[in-house]
């Protein structure tokens, strides 16, 4: 089932789904915020987290695809998209400039994240990080970032 599946499939990044090559693949957002969380545990209290602003950054992008959808609308407003994407960017860049030796799949592939998510219709942004299951469908034309 799965070598012919071409919506997008939403998971945890284990290496076998890199297999399926005409599937899009999104990281799930629940994987991501466990991961992000356990940074920011390990950040002393009083200090600034990077791990921290991606996890608020995805968490906002969901709001804005969860409050166009609920609205009908097939695109997000996109200049709060892209002030989320900044955000996350500036963010995971300083987090990957200071992993980048310990850099893992997860990592990488929650980098990519507001990149998929910009160019797809609000129903392909995957599961919000509650890990609630919402249907996707393959059309990536309706938002630009």
């Amino acid at each position: 089932m799965l070598p012919a599946f071409r919506g997008v499939a939403v998971h945890d990044a284990w290496s076998p789904y890199d297999t399926y090559l005409v599937a899009d693949h999104q990281l799930c957002c629940a994987h991501a915020a466990r991961e992000l969380q356990a940074v920011a545990d390990a950040t002393p209290e009083r200090d600034w987290c990077w791990a921290t602003q991606v996890a608020e950054a995805l968490v906002e992008m969901q709001k804005l695809v969860t409050s166009a959808a609920a609205a009908g609308r097939d695109t997000i407003h996109p200049a709060a998209l892209a002030e989320q994407i900044r955000l996350y960017r500036s963010a995971a860049q300083i987090g990957a400039n200071q992993t980048a030796a310990r850099s893992t799949k997860l990592m990488r592939a929650t980098t990519r994240w507001p990149d998929d998510c910009s160019t797809a219709r609000t129903t392909t942004c995957g599961s919000p990080p509650t890990g609630e299951y919402r249907q996707t469908t393959t059309d990536p034309s309706a938002i630009s970032a």
